[in-house]
């Protein structure tokens, strides 16, 4: 793991970096000069330093070699050949280290009820609303090593959220109670008991056994403990699919990442007779306005018409209460009640969010009637515990951080060597503060004190001393490399972090891909429509792309004053060919103007899909125009990976913004699953575009998925200016690629205002059901004219030939 940290600090893609080097030597040895094509000479890597890192590495494997030769040798009951049981076994012991003296023990159950603040009249202040995460289901896809169905499952399914970090059961089962699970493979759940609020990454920790013919034989179905959100800035609900492996099954998550959202807490009574004693089930469920399709089961009582559990009051005992909802959203309630002779009744209900209180419904299901009581609550991170953490901190502040982070920074042995990072930020980040500063301020994650391990005050006291030692090694070569660097550019700005980490990623490019895609600047030369015609290859098929909706400058920085003159580009970079897939391209002298008002920059790209499959980049080189060229002032320049191996299994929308020195920029882009290329062209087949009178268009295209977010095509402007139209009656639009799920639709909207009456506006719009080859042809009428929409499919390939 640390190595892997290692590498990841020296350079982009190590094992392509590994590749290039055994290259470089070759061409070393052989005389020829770096660089190839033409193009400018490539710096040569020092010989030293690249000993030095090969010894480093070579140190740190041996190390880890030896602590795992150890661990095994300590542990001989544990299977290591599961990770996921691993890492579960390691985020205990880090769980107890942690939080287990403010929290109590790792098996606590979360002491926090529902419906906190429904009575609470005003709430205190720091009560609001909160993104959540709503668990919809637990399912076991697949068994493996020769387990058979039917299984019978028991053990516990939970959630820890920031709040208190105890366990917030969403299933749980004992030995003598398990789930039989055949035909349906889903666990039916009973939780979680109060809504799951993000702000620091959620964990999901799950314990399921099979139970055998005795208890000795009992295995461990899934035993995991994984993070289901990082820290990030999401602007949209989405839904969210993960798989995890484990050495017997393979088990399935669904569960959405709730917006802004209170906490629902739902009861059902009936209040018009009782319900039937046999002969009749029910299934009653509850959905949110933007997850509709995927529902939370509050109650299945089955297919055997078994009868339901009604306590004396006529309240139905409900297997799960909880549901996030979006703030500005919609609760709907639905049951549907299921006859023995084949009869079905279903009543639904809306209900609005409220920050508190409680909203009431009736639901007419036939043959009774059922009151529907919503409880209302906002959530706070406060979990009313005051209770201050006594463990010793010798001079250190031990922060609190999440346990899987924990487990990445902090080594079990203060003597086991860190890898010394070679990039910018990690150099940057040790020497930016003061080398007296205190522990928080020094190395990031370092500066906890690694004691998992001891046992006494006094041992405590020699790891600090240790520890001290080590972070001060540390330091003096971080602090040494950094101003090394500082010397030998003068001319950069260092406290600008994102441009620092811009150029580091140039440099890391040039010496990884300049032999085979040519120059950094180049763009790239894969066009769209690249499999629209048969025959395909076999490796071209639907994949997994990204879509960028806009880019905002969000804010302006240091003095800087609305309206901007803007140029420059951004790019995006995938691995298909790492060359620049230009989003906006303006030289100097064709700048974009921005206002307060208006500070969406216009795009023009991409010119293909934009895959993902390793880390897909974004670059941005944008500068502000002055009076004089040498005037000019860098608005945004920064690198930045949009995606990583962990790639959501569904399609999403996510906002993220960047901080540079003069402002802050806003990008939107959607993650699109299983999707292929849509390039749109528009063509006037039936009369003319208006010359004179100033009539403008404005073209859309958006999918199914993400029907609120759609991809500008062409806004030919407020200022009625003349749409550009060739010869053959051809509209040149401003983009035409967009990626779309082959399961799904693409729409095509054409919005035209009249030049002669401003508030005269005509809309048309077509829908396209995607293809993975050819093309799709349909006409609007848009009413002074009628226009051919034609869209090219093409299925794409991840190889650059």
């Amino acid at each position: 793991m640390e190595k892997d940290k290692v590498q990841e600090e020296a350079g982009i893609e190590t094992r392509e970096e590994e590749d290039d080097e055994s290259e470089t030597k070759r061409e070393r040895e052989s005389g020829e000069i770096e660089g190839g094509g033409g193009e400018p000479s490539r710096k040569k890597r020092d010989p030293e330093a690249v000993s030095r890192f090969k010894q480093r590495s070579a140190a740190l494997f041996a190390k880890l070699k030896e602590e795992f030769e150890r661990k095994v040798a300590e542990h001989p009951d544990v299977d290591w050949s599961d990770s996921l049981v691993i890492d579960a076994s390691s985020y205990r012991k880090d769980w107890d280290y942690v939080w287990s003296q403010a929290y109590g023990s790792f098996d606590k159950i979360t002491p926090i009820p529902p419906m906190r603040y429904t009575t609470a009249d005003p709430g205190p202040d720091y009560a609001s609303e909160h993104d959540a995460v709503q668990i919809f289901c637990v399912k076991i896809r697949e068994l493996r090593r020769g387990l058979q169905w039917p299984i019978h499952v028991f053990g516990l399914v939970a959630a820890r959220d920031v709040i208190d970090h105890n366990r917030n059961i969403i299933f749980n089962r004992t030995r003598d109670d398990c789930q039989l699970t055949q035909e349906v493979p889903y666990l039916l759940l009973t939780g979680p008991t109060r809504a799951v609020v993000v702000v620091d990454p959620v964990d999901f920790e799950v314990a399921l056994k099979v139970k055998g013919s005795i208890e000795s034989e009992d295995k461990d179905l899934s035993f995991l403990a994984v993070q289901l959100t990082r820290i990030s800035n999401i602007s949209g609900t989405h839904l969210i699919n993960k798989e995890y492996t484990s050495k017997l099954s393979t088990l399935e998550l669904t569960f959405g990442y709730i917006v802004r959202s209170v906490e629902a807490t739902i009861n059902v009574r009936v209040i018009d007779g009782s319900w039937p004693e046999e002969g009749f089930s029910a299934r009653i469920t509850a959905h949110t306005s933007s997850r509709k399709d995927y529902r939370v089961l509050l109650l299945d009582s089955g297919d055997e018409m078994k009868k339901m559990s009604v306590t004396a009051d006529g309240m139905i005992e409900l297997s799960r209460r909880v549901v996030s909802v979006e703030f500005e959203g919609e609760l709907e309630v639905s049951v549907a009640a299921f006859g023995s002779n084949c009869n079905y009744m279903e009543a639904e209900e809306k209900f609005t969010p409220k920050d508190d209180g409680e909203s009431k419904a009736e639901l007419d299901v036939g043959f009774r009637k059922l009151e529907v009581t919503v409880f209302w609550s906002l959530m706070s991170l406060n979990p009313d515990l005051s209770i201050e953490d006594p463990r010793p901190s010798f001079g250190y502040s031990i922060s609190p951080s999440p346990p899987r982070q924990l487990r990445l920074l902090i080594v079990s042995s203060p003597a086991r060597s860190s890898p010394i990072p070679s990039s910018p930020r990690a150099i940057r980040g040790a020497v930016a503060r003061p080398a007296a500063a205190s522990a928080e301020s020094c190395l990031g994650g370092f500066n906890r004190i690694p004691m998992s391990h001891v046992r006494s005050a006094s041992a405590a006291a020699d790891a600090a001393s240790d520890w001290q030692k080590v972070r001060a090694e540390w330091f003096a070569r971080f602090k040494e490399e950094y101003e090394r660097k500082v010397a030998e550019h003068p001319d950069v700005d260092w406290s600008d972090e994102l441009a620092i980490d811009a150029r580091h990623y140039r440099e890391s490019w040039e010496r990884i891909y300049a032999r085979a895609y040519g120059p950094f600047d180049k763009s790239t030369s894969i066009p769209p429509m690249r499999y629209t015609a048969e025959p395909v290859p076999f490796d071209a098929s639907e994949q997994y792309t990204l879509q960028i909706f806009c880019v905002k400058i969000k804010e302006l920085r240091r003095g800087l004053q609305w309206p901007i003159h803007v140029f420059g580009l951004i790019a995006a970079r995938d691995t298909i060919d790492h060359n620049r897939n230009m989003v906006f391209d303006r030289t100097r002298d064709d700048c974009q103007t921005l206002t307060q008002e208006d500070p969406y920059l216009l795009l023009t790209g991409p010119t293909r899909a934009v895959g993902v499959c390793d880390p897909v980049y974004l670059e941005a080189v944008l500068r502000v125009k002055g009076s004089t060229e040498s005037e000019d002032e860098d608005l945004s320049f920064f690198t930045v990976p949009l995606t990583d191996v962990n790639r959501p299994r569904e399609t999403c929308l996510i906002t993220r913004e960047y901080t540079s020195k003069l402002s802050t920029l806003e990008l939107t882009f959607g993650y699109v699953v299983r999707s292929v290329e849509a390039t749109i062209k528009a063509r006037i087949v039936d009369g003319s575009w208006p010359e004179e009178d100033g009539s403008s268009a404005r073209f859309t295209a958006c999918t199914s998925s993400l029907k609120h977010n759609g991809v500008l095509l062409l806004d030919s402007g407020d200022k009625r200016r003349k749409m550009r139209v060739d010869a053959d009656g051809v509209v040149g639009l401003s983009r035409r690629v967009v990626s779309v799920e082959l399961e799904g639709e693409l729409e095509v909207s054409v919005v035209t205002f009249d030049g002669s009456n401003i508030c005269s506006k005509m809309e048309a719009e077509i829908r396209f059901v995607p293809e993975e080859v050819g093309e799709s042809c349909v006409e609007l009428d848009v009413g002074f004219c009628k226009m051919e929409i034609t869209v090219a499919w093409s299925c794409l390939s991840l190889s650059c030939r």
